[in-house]
């Protein structure tokens, strides 16, 4: 555009200098002088461009992210991308020379360079506004179908079900262009469609993740005959599965419920190995010699009943030393309890104990503190009443020496003291002490 109008210009000069040559050069050059009107201009010029300068680095900021309205509207986010590329053209003629901001823009136009900025950047900002107002719209539309999605991808649906994600994400896609293009009700129709296939996908994520590798364990145990060896224990474990797969079913986000389904199955699947193994040792037994079987057992369950209270039950059948071994062992842990129970009676007991001593602590420490505020208290009155028989004492010793000075004589001829005569009369001549009904004040007397 810039490169338009320098061409354009530069015509209109050379048609300019075309006219003039036949005028001759009768002209003298006019002086160079500094128009004030032109330089306020240029002022305004550069104001401008600094408030031009403030809206663009704003707006670049929030052009920046853009991305994420992609998923509203493809065609406004074109749209709203190629009026902030023209916005950012004019800007940059600007940058140029920031002085051609009050300038026209083109010859054809009487529009300056700042109005065309500013017109451009109010298409870029309506267009930005209509986004948002859409964006806003489908997400509360859509709010339900946005969170199955968002958990579908927590999920790793794609790489569980890579077909099966481009298809629920292809139906996704299409609510948004139902928003973007105001059919409302063909969004929410579409929508309750969407939102139960999802949720099958759901389910179809979870079952492989939890069931297939159980599912996987009793074909492994079909393959090698477990199912033969132990059919009663395979077959427990089989309806354990099922239990996983039926809590999947009942409810895909209840992790805690599927996880202890899983826990059980996983525990009859072992049950299971560990019967058919037992069943595989028997049958290899040669010549029906069962008894060093018989005796391997009977020799672990003598090593249980001799640990928990040296007790032989070999005089019994398996059974009954099961029950015997059972029932030892609730003895104890009867006995145990009541060693608990009475630990716990004496721990109370101390506690509350405790409990006496700190709270006699806490009394001792606050008539502590008393006594220390008590203390504290007389040792300032002692100090205070110290500070007075000083004062006492100096005011004495001074009354005793004025008392003591020999007379002068004065201008009468009579001996004289200083001190005053109820001050003389206050201090005993034997003690030297001040008498306290002397310190009265001598009655005048009136001629």
């Amino acid at each position: 555009m810039k490169l338009f109008k320098t061409a354009a210009v530069a015509g209109v000069i050379v048609s300019a200098l075309t006219g003039c040559q036949s005028t001759g050069n009768t002209q003298n050059s006019a002086p160079d002088t500094t128009n004030p009107q032109q330089v306020a201009t240029q002022t305004d010029a550069f104001t401008l461009f600094e408030q031009i300068k403030a809206e663009q680095s704003q707006w670049h900021e929030t052009m920046a992210d853009l991305e994420s309205f992609k998923l509203y509207s493809p065609g406004k986010v074109r749209d709203l991308q190629d009026a902030w590329e023209e916005t950012t053209e004019v800007y940059n003629d600007i940058v140029e020379d920031p002085s051609e901001t009050t300038e026209d823009y083109s010859i054809f136009s009487s529009a300056t360079y700042a109005e065309k900025y500013m017109e451009l950047l109010g298409e870029t900002k309506a267009l930005y506004q209509q986004l948002t107002q859409l964006k806003a719209q489908a997400d509360e539309l859509l709010a339900d179908s946005i969170s199955q999605m968002d958990y579908l991808d927590q999920l790793d649906t794609k790489t569980a079900y890579a077909s099966d994600y481009s298809q629920i994400h292809a139906s996704y896609l299409k609510l948004f262009r139902y928003i973007d293009e105001n059919e409302l009700n063909d969004a929410q129709f579409a929508q309750v469609k969407f939102l139960d296939k999802a949720k099958q996908l759901e389910i179809k994520v979870v079952l492989k993740k939890y069931v297939t590798p159980l599912k996987a364990k009793l074909l492994e145990f079909r393959t090698t005959k477990l199912n033969f060896q132990a059919p009663l224990t395979y077959q427990q474990a089989e309806a354990e599965v099922a239990k996983v797969e039926l809590a999947i079913k009942t409810d895909s986000r209840d992790f805690k419920a599927i996880e202890q389904a899983v826990k059980t199955a996983e525990f009859e699947l072992n049950h299971t190995v560990n019967v058919a193994n037992e069943v595989t040792k028997l049958s290899l037994v040669k010549n029906r010699n069962f008894e060093p079987v018989v005796l391997n057992y009977e020799k672990s369950l003598l090593e249980i009943s001799q640990q928990i209270d040296g007790a032989d039950y070999r005089d019994q059948s398996f059974g009954k030393q099961a029950k015997a071994i059972l029932a030892s062992l609730q003895a104890n842990n009867s006995e145990v309890s009541g060693q608990n129970d009475e630990l716990a009676q004496q721990l109370s007991s101390r506690t509350q104990e405790l409990n006496v001593v700190q709270a006699k602590l806490q009394a001792t420490q606050a008539e502590l503190a008393a006594s220390q505020t008590a203390l504290q208290h007389e040792k300032a009155l002692s100090e205070r009443l110290s500070t007075l028989l000083e004062s006492y004492s100096k005011t004495v010793q001074t009354v005793i020496t004025a008392n003591s000075a020999p007379p002068k004589p004065t201008a009468t001829g009579e001996a004289g003291n200083t001190a005053p005569a109820t001050l003389r009369e206050a201090v005993s001549p034997t003690t030297g002490s001040i008498e306290p009904q002397s310190l009265n004040p001598v009655p005048t007397t009136t001629n």
